[in-house]
C-alpha cells in the first residue's frame, strides 16, 4: 500500500530525507545516515560525518577529532522554520553551543534552504571553513576570541569536501570570500 503524504510538512520532509540519502550515497566515505525517525512532532535524521576534522575542548586543551555524530531536526512547522542541527559531542566553534551541541547553521533562513545545504554547512562549520562572528550568532565567546587571535591551527581544518548528487553540482552554499581560511557566513 502506498503511503499518502498530505501536509506540506510531510511532503517536504520526505523529499528532504530522499535528498539526504542521495547525498550520503555520493559520499559513502564521509557520511553515514540512519533512517529518519519521528519524535513527537519532529522528524530527525541522524548522520555521522567522518574524515572531517573538528576541534573539541577538554580539561587538557584542544584536540582534533574526525568523526561527528549529529542530528538534523525538522521542527513541526518546517519549512516555515529552519532545519536545526545538534552535534552529540559539541565542537569548539563560535557557532556551536558547548552544552547541548546546537549548531547555528543559518545566517538568514529561507524556506528554500534544504537538508543538503544544512549538511554542507554543518561540515564547513565543524572544519572551521565557515564561521560567523556577529554577536547574535556567537554561542561560544571563547572560540570567537580564539579565532580572532593567534590560532595555532591552519584553518580550515582537514576534511573531505562533499560531492553533490547529480544535478546539484552548481549549488553555492556560502558566499565567496577572498580569505578561505577564515571563511565567514553572513
Amino acid at each position: 500500500m502506498v503511503e499518502v503524504l498530505t501536509s506540506v510538512y510531510e511532503r517536504r520532509v520526505a523529499n528532504e530525507c530522499r535528498e539526504a540519502q542521495s547525498l550520503a550515497k555520493c559520499n559513502t566515505n564521509v557520511i553515514r545516515m540512519d533512517p529518519p525517525k519521528v519524535e513527537g512532532e519532529e522528524t530527525i535524521l541522524t548522520i555521522t560525518l567522518t574524515r572531517t576534522s573538528g576541534l573539541v575542548m577538554d580539561s587538557t586543551g584542544l584536540h582534533v577529532i574526525e568523526t561527528h555524530d549529529a542530528e538534523l531536526r525538522f521542527p513541526r512547522f518546517y519549512p516555515s522554520v529552519p532545519i536545526e542541527a545538534y552535534l552529540r559531542k559539541p565542537v569548539f566553534h563560535p557557532n556551536v553551543d558547548p552544552v547541548n551541541g546546537f549548531v547555528c547553521l543559518w545566517d538568514r533562513f529561507s524556506a528554500g534552504d534544504t537538508v543538503i545545504t544544512a549538511i554542507l554547512h554543518l561540515q564547513q562549520i565543524v572544519a572551521w571553513k565557515m564561521f560567523n562572528l556577529r554577536v547574535d550568532h556567537v554561542i561560544q565567546p571563547d572560540a570567537a576570541a580564539w579565532v580572532s587571535g593567534r590560532v595555532p591551527y591552519h584553518l580550515p581544518l582537514p576534511h573531505i569536501e562533499l560531492g553533490l548528487p547529480e544535478g546539484l553540482d552548481g549549488l553555492e552554499v556560502f558566499p565567496v570570500n577572498s580569505r578561505p581560511a577564515r571563511q565567514r557566513f553572513g
